[in-house]
């Protein structure tokens, strides 16, 4: 274990609190992220780009606090805690990742009381994990794990994207990587599939409403309806893109649909 404090000042100076919107706290769950790389960790350069990515993050060295004024009853008190971070060295390849998208279950980052975060403790928002593996050849999984009140999925890919090379790694060969632990391939055959773009749909507030109120009719004259049910509008749109992808897929006689798991980021 090591204890890992940021770089001072930081990109929030003498700042003692950070005040959160009423959004950031709708979503009480982690968000958990970790990558594989061939090789071993450097330790030492790993921990001082650590310090240096941190002093750019300094919300993940904080803690949660509620105030009594109205504007901004929650805040991140800036205190400059170090971070945990864990080393561990897996003798087996008992841990190794199944494949390339779903870790079930997940051992890559450690876990967060949620709980106590909510309820203002004094509880990390923000955990690390290091695992080096015994395999030939060597693989490491450097994972964290973050409250989303302080760090959804795009603000994580900011962070290991932060212009300091936090795994301290070079680059490997996916292709040789991928014939050593052919499971890697099990999700994501990267040879097969086409190239991926972007696409960004944009609706308007009355038709956000209309398709919830459709989508909640339908619901209501299903067998299973419940009045404990209250759709939102994410599961409006989610619904509706998996739908459209599927049936692209299978007017386009598609192998890989229809779509049967998506990964939604919030934002």
């Amino acid at each position: 274990m090591e204890l890992v404090s940021p770089l001072l000042p930081t990109v929030l100076g003498d700042d003692e609190y950070y005040n959160l919107t009423d959004s950031d706290l709708m979503l009480q769950f982690p968000v958990e992220t970790g990558f594989l790389f061939e090789g071993e960790i450097d330790r030492k350069r790993f921990l001082h780009a650590l310090e240096r990515a941190l002093s750019a993050f300094p919300l993940f060295c904080g803690r949660l606090r509620t105030a009594s004024d109205a504007r901004h009853p929650w805040r991140i008190q800036l205190l400059n805690q170090p971070v945990k971070v864990e080393f561990i060295d897996a003798p087996d390849n008992d841990m190794l990742p199944r494949d390339s998208v779903i870790q079930d279950p997940w051992y890559y980052s450690p876990p967060l009381d949620i709980d106590a975060i909510r309820m203002c403790k004094d509880t990390a928002l923000f955990k690390m994990r290091v695992i080096n593996f015994q395999t030939n050849p060597r693989v490491t999984t450097v994972g964290a794990t973050s409250a989303h009140l302080i760090g959804d999925g795009s603000f994580m890919t900011k962070f290991w994207r932060h212009p300091v090379d936090i795994t301290c790694l070079e680059a490997w060969n996916r292709t040789e990587l991928e014939e050593q632990f052919p499971q890697l391939l099990a999700r994501n055959p990267s040879t097969q599939l086409p190239n991926s773009q972007r696409i960004t749909l944009f609706f308007s507030p009355a038709q956000l409403t209309q398709l919830r109120e459709i989508l909640s009719k339908r619901l209501q004259d299903t067998n299973i309806s419940d009045n404990t049910i209250k759709l939102s509008v994410q599961d409006c749109v989610t619904a509706l893109v998996t739908t459209a992808c599927s049936q692209a897929l299978a007017e386009m006689k598609s192998t890989i649909g229809p779509v049967k798991f998506i990964s939604n980021v919030l934002n």
